[in-house]
């Protein structure tokens, strides 16, 4: 194999593997939210903490409300909520928090203590959101998910002709902590890392390697970055 094709293939490794630290939620001081409740149809105010949820069944995550599919007899298109509680560890005090989804079909609207994190429409990518400022310490906090994969022509794909478009927490979620100053874990919900091949040349390659930082801190400080390859 030429030494061309060798870093090439280097090059590829490193930044898949960069991009691949979606595990570097692990790395850090981290809860799974697994145990959920769940109930399909329109609910007006579900993200309320007063909100009756008696009949909502118990569930896990990962999870999908689209499995009538199976049957080929057609399936659930739709809205449906989700929620759980949450407490904050005490060994996440004095850091930001932050909540991560690896992915939710097919559009969803978050709400924490009944406040509107954000929206985030397709299926197939992960989001992230801090929630320092809105979780409570010391008490339980309630997360609500307005989720859908009704019809909607702004998400690809826009019809379920080629493949079943399923609704629901299918991949895992995660609360996490990191200091004041960190690799920013909001940069579309990656690793905050990224890898660019400039040129190679010779026996040699350029790498570019950008880091996105993010501080609550803002007093004047340097920041020292080391990245080992």
């Amino acid at each position: 194999m030429k030494l061309k094709s060798k870093l090439t293939i280097l090059a590829l490794l490193i930044c898949i593997s960069l991009q691949a630290q979606i595990p570097f939620v692990k790395e850090r001081n981290h809860i799974n939210l697994t145990d959920w409740i769940f109930t399909k149809g329109v609910h007006y105010n579900a993200q309320k903490e007063t909100y009756n949820t008696s009949n909502w069944e118990k569930i896990k995550v990962p999870h999908t409300y689209s499995m009538d599919a199976i049957d080929g007899s057609g399936y659930y298109r739709g809205e449906a909520w989700y929620r759980t509680h949450v407490s904050v560890p005490k060994s996440m005090e004095g850091e930001r928090i932050f909540i991560r989804f690896e992915a939710v079909g097919h559009q969803v609207q978050v709400y924490l203590n009944n406040q509107l994190l954000g929206n985030h429409l397709g299926g197939y990518s992960g989001f992230c959101f801090e929630i320092t400022d809105l979780i409570k310490p010391n008490s339980e906090n309630t997360l609500a998910l307005k989720t859908s994969n009704g019809f909607n022509f702004k998400i690809i794909p826009v019809t379920d002709n080629l493949f079943n478009i399923y609704g629901g927490i299918y991949r895992p979620v995660q609360i996490f902590s990191t200091p004041k100053t960190a690799i920013s874990p909001t940069y579309y919900a990656s690793s905050g890392v990224f890898v660019e091949l400039k040129e190679l040349k010779n026996n040699t390659a350029d790498l570019e390697i950008r880091t996105h930082l993010s501080s609550s801190n803002f007093s004047k400080k340097n920041i020292i970055g080391v990245q080992n390859i």
